[in-house]
């Protein structure tokens, strides 16, 4: 998580997903005109609010599936919401929403589609790897097709 941060001081620029619906998301635009701020902080800022919203988003979505409390039934456990603060480091709050939707879905679909993933649960984080490792190879590419009407 601390190297998605740190990165940003490098390469402060949003992605190319962050385009369309998703460009209402940028911090510039989030912190306003009046606000004039330089790029690394605006970029450290996106990468913050990458990582606390992917790790809440993950975090709420394993305390309903008791995945964080110890229960025998499978959940999204520590890692996968670790990883997803990694992931939203890197890709910044904009991109990161349509990564974490894809993910999901991806790993629903697989879980429908392979029987023995049905009974001990689906492992998330390859998925949200798959998807994440897309948003950095296609780029722009994203943002169209997650456009809204």
């Amino acid at each position: 998580i601390a190297a998605g941060l740190l990165s940003r001081l490098a390469w402060p620029e949003p992605l190319p997903l962050a385009a369309g619906p998703w460009q209402r998301l940028d911090p510039s635009r989030l912190l306003g005109e009046a606000m004039t701020a330089s790029p690394i902080a605006i970029g450290l800022l996106d990468a913050l609010l990458g990582t606390a919203v992917a790790m809440g988003f993950l975090f709420a979505a394993a305390l309903a599936t008791r995945g964080l409390r110890g229960s025998r039934s499978p959940g999204l456990g520590g890692g996968d919401v670790k990883m997803a603060g990694l992931v939203g480091g890197y890709l910044g709050l904009a991109a990161v929403i349509p990564t974490l939707l894809l993910a999901t879905a991806a790993a629903a679909l697989a879980g429908l589609a392979w029987p023995p993933w049905r009974r001990r649960g689906v492992p998330f984080g390859p998925f949200l790897a798959a998807a994440a490792a897309g948003a950095l190879a296609t780029g722009g590419l994203w943002a169209r097709v997650f456009q809204a009407g």
